[in-house]
């Protein structure tokens, strides 16, 4: 028996595998274990965010936005950061980019690190680049740090990434050619893009109407923690 995240994963599995295998799926939703939902809601992110910004020396005024989760190239940084380049001078003054690179294997690393940097470095915001190994603690600090997620992945199933900021109430953005219909289906509301060009005009929706989304993320948060958890699987 293999199993999918959500039907729409399943149905199209199914087009290209023939119908006679749908015995052998089984939907089993994608989520996080309630101990981790739990240890979100209870994270103290005010603290948190503190933390982060202190040791990595960004200024406390600074909207944080988070660049993927991995250094594998399906996470498109540099298309992300060419689509940021276009940012009016005073978002790019308002926005600092995080950019984990912990982990994952790529052909060629230095050359795609230096890539990354250099790109960064000409979108004209502020970022930090993160290297290192980070403790479960040290991601969630991160996470509690950026209000915004940017998700680009060239093919995806639902992340856990996605989920924690959807629960923590920041904007999350996606790839609208991922296949999230599920999350649309449970009315979570995700800003997407279908060209990186798009981006700016996101972002800077976001800066006029932060504080009036803030029921939509609260929203969100409500329904990624009691929908998309292990709990409710049973």
């Amino acid at each position: 028996i293999a199993t999918c995240h959500f039907n729409q994963m399943l149905e199209e599995i199914l087009m290209n595998l023939g119908e006679e295998y749908r015995p052998k799926f089984k939907t089993m939703l994608f989520g996080m274990k309630d101990w981790m939902r739990d240890k979100i809601l209870h994270f103290d992110q005010m603290k948190g965010r503190d933390a982060f910004f202190q040791r990595y020396s960004i200024p406390s005024g600074k909207i944080a936005i988070q660049i993927a989760y991995s250094k594998a190239r399906i996470m498109q940084h540099l298309k992300v950061l060419k689509g940021l380049a276009p940012l009016s001078d005073d978002a790019k003054e308002r926005f600092h980019l995080v950019i984990p690179l912990t982990y994952g294997e790529v052909h060629d690393w230095n050359e795609y690190r230096s890539e990354i940097e250099k790109e960064a470095e000409k979108s004209g915001i502020s970022f930090t680049c993160l290297f290192d190994y980070m403790t479960d603690d040290e991601v969630l600090e991160m996470e509690s740090a950026c209000e915004i997620f940017i998700n680009s992945r060239t093919t995806d199933a639902l992340n856990g990434t996605m989920m924690e900021h959807f629960t923590l109430s920041h904007l999350v953005i996606s790839g609208g050619w991922l296949k999230y219909q599920i999350l649309k289906d449970y009315g979570l509301y995700m800003p997407t893009f279908e060209e990186f060009q798009e981006l700016p005009a996101i972002l800077e929706s976001y800066l006029i109407k932060r504080e009036e989304l803030s029921a939509k993320f609260e929203s969100n948060s409500r329904i990624i923690s009691e929908s998309f958890v292990s709990s409710a699987w049973r």
